[in-house]
Parts: structure tokens; sequence; C-alpha cells
């Protein structure tokens, strides 16, 4: 689902890209589509992998803070930068799991 509802959400970016900013519908299929993933990841990752995933939780968390943050201040921003916001989050959050989760290097 929220696979789906990011590109339903990237179609509309595309569409919108010289807008003044994305519109509360485009932005819930962008920035919610991308939460709904992180924290199924989270209940997935909880439920089928053993050991530690404390680390790794934390910072799908934090990624998902941060969109929510993104998501509240979305009508003040171009679309360009809205995404350009999000591949930074979610680069973040993919950088930080591998350099301070071990073996994920």
């Amino acid at each position: 689902m929220g696979l789906a509802a990011t590109s339903a959400g990237v179609r509309l970016l595309i569409l919108r890209a010289g807008a003044d900013s994305l519109g509360y519908g485009a932005s819930t299929a962008l920035i919610g589509g991308i939460v709904v993933f992180l924290l199924a990841l989270v209940a997935t990752r909880s439920v089928t992998v053993s050991g530690p995933r404390r680390v790794g939780v934390t910072i799908k968390l934090a990624a998902v803070a941060a969109m929510v943050v993104l998501f509240a201040v979305q009508s003040v921003l171009p679309p360009l930068v809205l995404a350009a916001a999000l591949a930074l989050v979610l680069g973040a959050a993919v950088y930080a799991e591998r350099t301070l989760i071990p073996g994920r290097a």
C-alpha cells in the first residue's frame, strides 16, 4: 500500500514540479506512502528478524518523524525542494543504518 501511494505521489510530483506547492493530496500520497512503507518495514522486521533491532527501528522512526515535519511544512515548499528533502532524509537513514548497524557495511 505504501509503495502504491508513493508511486501515485511521485507521478503527481512530476506533474506539478513547477507549481508553488505540491498540495495536500499529492503530499499525503508521496510522504504518507513512504511513512506507511517504513512503519510496515519496522513491524515486519520486528517479527521476523531475531537479535537486537533497536538501532534500526530508531533510525526508521526518526526518518518517519522527519517526514511528518516535512508534511507539516509542505505547503510552503516547492515540489522539487520537498522531493530533495525526502531524498535527503531517506539517504541519511540508509547511511545511518549502513554505518551504525554491525554487519551492514
